[in-house]
């Protein structure tokens, strides 16, 4: 009896299941809290020079302003040690990066001349910091690269470390870190670095299961990512923080895989859609709670910690959780299978037969016999119109990665409340699911597809039309809406496209294309230095594009599987893959061999491994 002969006959999702996926599926939100994490722990605060002179008046600063209150002595303090600073469009901020030199000058008897300093000029690329007022017509201001002024004070850049704004958050790693101006870019390195180990984590967590098996994979990478979450907290220096959260990555995105793959191996091929997309739900609850989370724990190491420890109780399940039986029959162990299905039955109150893998192993022996090729990566490209299918799906994945994490973020700098976008960012996902399901159910994939991605691209270009604030992040929202609804259909169409034997080569493909736009993704953010709307420019363009192109893409729904190179050669051929003209009319000479007979109609399956189980997680981490 194959195992989801099995499966049906004890259940596709009986007791015994559910506990397991449900159970297993709520790592995701420990997941999706560390993804996220950055948009609190990194969070950018206003920041201004230390200025050593004035340590003598920071406890009591009678001297200089005898009747102000503590609050309003440290504005002064402030104002007679930062200059201001005007940009293009006449505001006047703190300076961020530089201070007045106030060694040898008697700063209580040159306070007026300090108070009457000019505000320099900037320009787009420097940080500006609290804004102070406006600059009317014929105001006074002073280009530091014009010369100095008469009764000017020097002005030098930040040489005693800075001061940072604590109102809102207490810590952050940019306070600890001084990652702040010649240092600022240093934040972006940190978040490259986990994409880079979820990359890595995507193929070695992969490969580690396959040979050792799912329940100890997943205790491996969820103990170490405990242990590399505390560390990460206590990193001396930024070196070791990129470091540890590179390290954080790989084994978080292994625990993610091994709960989506233990969990789904459970359930029956017509409960696997339903499995395969449910996880995501627990994945928007995780982004929604790190907002409160962020909002009562304003110091970022407690935070670190805080959000480390939602791992500890899966640590407790090591007695409990089973190995997923279908890769104990692929490695032969059907002994130890059968334990588990045997118990699989008892709680789901089934009687099984008491032979269930005879005819299996007769079946063993024969695809022992017919199977010689070994597909590579390259079989996705030696036909035309697999190759034309494949640059498009791969493109569709880099895409939308980029997307979803442009916008995810950066929901701190959208001018609204960070703590209400944050959790908005992550409650707009849950009906994007929703309808993601919903559209692939009753609408197909491609048509969806295309709309939804199309639509977020819309809404990021028309961001750029608002400045920071509420219209700014309504409009960003709605295309977190479309991007996170096309995340939830990309990983089935993209399945269903691919041909058995090199689906699992087709997936980790598209995987890796998403790793690597979530690395570029925060030097993009960090383009808004040109243009404070630039990379939603970019996110919405690359948006539109794929849209488009997803309509050179054939319909799968309903269809059956392709079951072999010849068999995904056929699809769409003469119907869409229209970017290359021998696609419509056949193959060239060096495609693959078509036989003339017609696509048969095969029996609907789901997509499965080499394994027996279902293809790779694709975790949007």
């Amino acid at each position: 009896m194959k195992f989801d002969n099995i499966l049906n006959h004890v259940g596709a999702f009986g007791t015994y299941q559910r506990r397991i996926y449900f159970v297993m599926t709520l790592v995701a939100i420990p997941s999706a809290l560390h993804t996220f994490s950055p948009v609190f722990l990194s969070a950018k605060t206003d920041h201004w020079c230390t200025v050593p002179e004035l340590a003598p008046y920071r406890g009591n600063c009678t001297a200089l302003y005898p009747s102000g209150t503590p609050d309003q002595c440290s504005a002064f303090l402030k104002n007679i040690s930062i200059p201001r600073e005007v940009d293009d469009s006449g505001k006047v901020s703190y300076a961020q990066c530089r201070r007045f030199n106030l060694t040898g000058l008697d700063v209580v008897g040159n306070s007026s001349l300090l108070l009457a300093q000019p505000p320099i000029v900037v320009g787009d690329d420097d940080e500006v910091g609290e804004v102070v007022d406006e600059v009317g017509e014929g105001g006074p201001a002073y280009n530091q690269s014009q010369g100095v002024a008469q009764d000017s004070v020097q002005v030098i850049p930040c040489d005693a470390g800075w001061g940072y704004d604590t109102s809102q958050y207490s810590s952050t790693t940019n306070h600890q870190y001084e990652l702040v101006c010649d240092k600022a870019g240093l934040t972006k390195y940190a978040q490259s670095a986990y994409f880079a180990g979820m990359l890595i984590g995507s193929f070695l967590i992969g490969l580690m299961a396959d040979w050792v098996g799912r329940k100890p994979t997943f205790f491996i990478c969820l103990i170490t990512s405990f242990l590399a979450g505390i560390a990460q907290a206590f990193a001396p220096n930024m070196a070791v923080f990129i470091v540890v959260r590179f390290f954080v990555a790989i084994f978080k995105t292994g625990v993610y895989m091994m709960a989506f793959i233990i969990g789904t191996e459970f359930v029956g091929p017509n409960i696997r859609a339903f499995a395969g997309q449910f996880i995501n739900i627990y994945y928007a609850m995780g982004y929604m709670l790190l907002a409160p989370f962020a909002y009562l724990i304003r110091d970022w190491q407690m935070l670190q910690v805080a959000l480390t420890m939602t791992f500890a109780p899966f640590i407790l399940l090591l007695p409990f959780l089973p190995e997923s039986a279908r890769w104990l029959m692929s490695r032969g162990r059907t002994a130890d299978a059968e334990k588990i299905l045997r118990k699989m039955a008892k709680v789901n109150k089934v009687e099984l037969p008491a032979e269930l893998f005879e005819e299996d192993k007769d079946q063993e022996e024969k695809l022992k016999d017919t199977t010689t090729r070994r597909y590579t990566y390259l079989d996705l490209f030696r036909s035309t119109n697999m190759r034309c299918k494949t640059i498009n799906i791969l493109f569709c994945w880099f895409v939308n990665n980029m997307v979803y994490y442009g916008i995810s973020l950066s929901t701190s700098d959208l001018g609204v409340d960070h703590y209400i976008a944050a959790f908005v960012s992550g409650a707009v996902e849950i009906p994007a699911y929703t309808c993601a399901i919903l559209s692939m159910q009753y609408l197909g994939r491609r048509l969806p597809l295309c709309v939804y991605l199309v639509a977020s691209g819309a809404a990021c270009i028309g961001a750029t039309l608002f400045s920071a604030g509420a219209g700014r992040a309504t409009v960003a929202m709605i295309g977190k809406f479309f991007i996170t609804a096309t995340f939830g259909m990309i990983y089935t169409y993209s399945a269903e496209i691919y041909p058995t034997p090199v689906r699992s080569q087709g997936m980790g493909l598209s995987s890796m294309m998403a790793r690597i736009s979530g690395i570029l993704c925060p030097f993009i953010l960090d383009l808004s230095s040109v243009w404070f709307s630039l990379p939603y420019f970019i996110f919405g363009a690359f948006a539109v594009s794929s849209g488009l192109l997803i309509l050179l893409l054939p319909e799968t729904r309903g269809k059956p599987l392709p079951e072999s190179l010849e068999d995904a050669e056929k699809v769409g051929k003469g119907e869409t893959c229209l970017c290359l003209r021998k696609c419509r009319h056949g193959a060239d000479a060096g495609d693959i061999n078509m036989d003339k007979e017609p696509y048969e109609s095969l029996p609907k399956e789901e997509p499965q491994n080499q394994d027996g189980g279902r293809d790779m997680a694709t975790e949007k981490v």
